[in-house]
């Protein structure tokens, strides 16, 4: 992502709420390959210095899969404690060195949210699993019902780009089509472009709509004990 254009939505975003957003996740693919991510945290402080309630500092998390923690500079841990950056590491079962990774958070005094262990203490073996809702890649669902028994929608919109998609999957499937060779199309009332627009109310408005987008997911064979294992870039891993 480019540094400057992601200033220009925190901007523009900030001056919509007056700076007042409850969570902001920093997400990826994996955020700490981006060369500047220290600045990307910076920014987004600078913009959400706050939430609605008096005397609170809103949360911001950089979510991350935790294999390129334990390498983080000392200036990068200093960068999250003088933001107030919560580092939260995703629930993958994967070989991350955890200890040197909470003692640096806590030399630094960083909050360090290890989603995997409350996830686990949980529901134990939920780590080791995986949800899909499978792409109908001929687009032929109801986009009203496939929202409406959809998980996703409406609970973690994406910034990408000046736009916010209602969820990841139409925010990137441009590399879904790019990999398989596919055409799956995003029209304009699946994202809501926030230099359209003039009011947060209209945004959260548009949000809560099916997006034409929805016809694509057949959520109702959605399957949640698929057993976890990397990836084999095929695509029947998606549909």
């Amino acid at each position: 992502m480019d540094i400057h254009t992601y200033e220009n939505d925190c901007k523009r975003i900030s001056e919509l709420t007056k700076g007042r957003i409850d969570n902001i996740l920093l997400l990826g693919g994996e955020p700490l390959l981006h060369p500047n991510v220290k600045d990307f945290l910076i920014i987004t402080r600078k913009y959400f210095p706050e939430i609605s309630i008096p005397n609170r500092i809103g949360i911001i998390d950089l979510v991350t899969n935790g294999i390129l923690l334990h390498k983080q500079s000392d200036d990068f841990w200093e960068t999250c404690r003088d933001n107030s950056i919560r580092v939260v590491i995703s629930d993958y079962p994967i070989k991350i060195k955890h200890e040197i990774i909470k003692e640096k958070a806590k030399k630094f005094n960083v909050e360090l949210w290890m989603y995997s262990e409350k996830r686990e203490s949980q529901n134990p073996g939920s780590s080791n699993q995986w949800m899909k809702i499978p792409i109908d890649t001929k687009g032929s669902h109801n986009n009203r019902k496939s929202f409406g028994k959809c998980f996703l929608g409406g609970n973690c919109f994406q910034l990408v780009n000046g736009k916010i998609f209602k969820c990841a999957r139409i925010a990137y499937i441009d590399l879904f089509n790019a990999a398989f060779d596919k055409q799956l199309k995003v029209r304009e009332n699946d994202y809501v472009d926030i230099y359209k627009t003039e009011t947060i109310d209209e945004i959260l408005l548009l949000l809560t709509q099916p997006a034409p987008f929805c016809r694509y997911c057949n959520v109702d064979s959605m399957t949640w004990n698929n057993e976890w294992n990397a990836s084999k870039k095929t695509i029947d891993e998606w549909v």
